[in-house]
């Protein structure tokens, strides 16, 4: 009798005999707990990996080592594969070897209890969502060794308070900060010419920022929604500002851009920043009759010609000139005297 068995009975019958999939070549204990890796590089090297497809395979403190011994065996680790501490909350400290080289795609997306991360100068590459949402991250310190950092790397990490780039980084990707309302400071080296869509988007704690003078283009949305930025300087180098690039910024007061001819840029660039005529536009001394005259520019209701000069204003300048000197002294000698 011919037996017919319709899809969904074979799925049926292959669920009764299904086991979860092994997502590891090899399992090695180190300092008391075990290490999950897959061969790479035609069997050479080893990537750190997860256990299987229910992630959470760590826990506490993990130490990867720089090589692994196995069947007489010895392999470096030089890589940190995708998802491979993925969604582990329970993962408090983690320490990486001088002989990764790469950290993939949210290698350590979701560890909501991991606090701090110092990433060694044998990284060069820094996958996309490498730190996604890890809430609780206060500190990292970056490798002097990275070129690319990927898109959304730290974003949604809302305790993290400051961060230097490195010097060899070029572009600062799509949403690489987005979220981060706890970072108050951001140091961008001289090597990054891009800044990208909401690079920064929501960065509600930054107060100020120096775009320094190798980046070209800044693009949509990419400091938009910084509540707390008072400042921003935009370099000479400028090429390109792409729309709602600082848009309800509201607390900006001063907008320094040091290129002495103004670039074409959208209206909505500086949305909800000038409707209180609060912001002030500082450009090179010569410069002032273009950015009048100039879309997305002349709304500004003042504009200074004192770029190259400019500086926050001080509690210590007391006659409002720009400057502290002897000047201010008259003028609390001439209060007393009231």
């Amino acid at each position: 009798m011919r037996h017919i068995f319709t899809l969904s009975a074979l799925t049926a019958l292959l669920s009764l005999f299904s086991v979860t999939a092994s997502a590891y070549d090899i399992a090695v204990e180190n300092e008391g707990v075990t290490i999950y890796y897959n061969f790479i590089n035609d069997g050479t090297e080893l990537e750190v990996t997860f256990k299987d497809d229910n992630y959470s395979s760590y826990s506490g403190v993990v130490v990867i080592p720089e090589e692994v011994t196995y069947n007489g065996k010895t392999y470096n680790v030089t890589s940190i594969g995708q998802e491979a501490f993925y969604h582990c909350f329970s993962l408090t400290s983690i320490t990486i070897p001088n002989s990764v080289t790469t950290i993939g795609r949210s290698a350590f997306s979701r560890c909501s209890g991991l606090t701090s991360v110092t990433i060694p100068n044998s990284v060069t590459i820094l996958g996309t969502e490498a730190f996604y949402g890890c809430f609780s991250l206060t500190s990292v310190t970056l490798s002097n060794g990275l070129t690319v950092i990927g898109g959304s790397a730290f974003m949604l990490c809302s305790s993290l308070t400051s961060v230097s780039i490195p010097n060899g980084v070029t572009s600062i990707e799509n949403g690489t900060f987005c979220d981060c309302n706890g970072l108050t400071s951001v140091t961008l080296p001289n090597s990054v010419t891009t800044i990208g869509d909401r690079a920064f988007f929501r960065c509600s704690g930054l107060t100020s920022v120096t775009i320094p003078n190798s980046v070209t283009s800044i693009r949509s949305s990419a400091f938009s929604y910084c509540f707390a930025l008072t400042s921003v300087t935009i370099p000479a180098s400028i090429e390109t500002i792409g729309e709602n690039a600082f848009s309800n910024d509201k607390a900006l007061t001063d907008v320094i851009c040091l290129r002495p001819r103004p670039i074409m840029i959208n209206a909505n660039v500086f949305e909800n920043v000038l409707v209180h005529g609060s912001c002030d536009l500082h450009v090179p001394v010569g410069s002032k009759v273009r950015y009048e005259v100039m879309d997305g520019w002349k709304e500004f209701a003042f504009i200074i010609e004192d770029a190259d000069t400019w500086a926050p204003s001080s509690p210590y300048d007391l006659n409002g000139d720009g400057k502290i000197s002897t000047a201010d002294i008259q003028v609390i000698i001439n209060e007393m005297k009231k």
